[in-house]
């Protein structure tokens, strides 16, 4: 998972509250937090209107307290395979306004002074599409906020048990007539079991 909108909470503050009210107390306190660092984005997505920002390298934009928690979140990144080495299925969603980059302003440090971060309808209001696909694992994109996805796991998990039950009594149907026990059935191809799960989740 790779957040562009973490840039958000790390140089402007989440906005919870009316008013700005606590702002910037609750921006620096989630500056303190490891996993702010470590789901940012490993590709470019960042500009300093000249040309692209490598945060990961180039540590000035981070106060000196804190460059601690971006380098422990470079290695965290590195031991990441950059692809699935298991059965995997990447669900996420899209067509909700969501950060996908931001263009910097810097003072002469290096810091970063004003961000102006761009959106588009390419994920689920917190992470972009791009950003929540493992290369060779398989897909499910959901129309669908990234708050309300495990809604969609819920359907898909139904959908599948609905599908067992029915591959049970089909299975114990043929078996029957065979004279044999059902479960040899188990071993069918998981084609097979696709096919009546996508038949009942229609």
């Amino acid at each position: 998972m790779q957040v562009p909108a973490a840039y958000v909470n790390l140089l402007k503050g989440p906005d919870l509250l009316p008013l700005g009210l606590l702002n910037q107390r609750l921006r620096h306190t989630i500056a303190s937090f490891p996993s702010s660092y470590q789901i940012l984005p490993t590709y470019a997505c960042l500009t300093d209107r000249e040309a692209a920002v490598d945060v990961w390298s180039d540590e000035s934009w981070v106060s000196s307290e804190r460059r601690p928690l971006l380098r422990d979140a470079r290695e965290f990144r590195r031991e990441f395979a950059a692809h699935s080495i298991v059965p995997a299925v990447c669900i996420f969603g899209y067509g909700v306004p969501t950060v996908t980059s931001a263009v910097v302003q810097r003072d002469p440090r290096g810091a970063f002074v004003t961000a102006d971060f761009v959106a588009s309808d390419s994920g689920d209001g917190t992470i972009p599409a791009n950003s929540a696909v493992l290369t060779l694992a398989e897909i499910h994109p959901v129309h669908q906020h990234h708050g309300s996805l495990y809604n969609e796991q819920r359907r898909e998990d139904a959908a599948e048990d609905r599908a067992h039950a029915v591959m049970e009594i089909a299975c114990g149907k043929v078996s029957a007539l065979l004279g044999r026990r059902w479960r040899f059935c188990k071993s069918l191809h998981p084609q097979t079991i696709m096919t009546f799960r996508k038949s009942m989740s229609a």
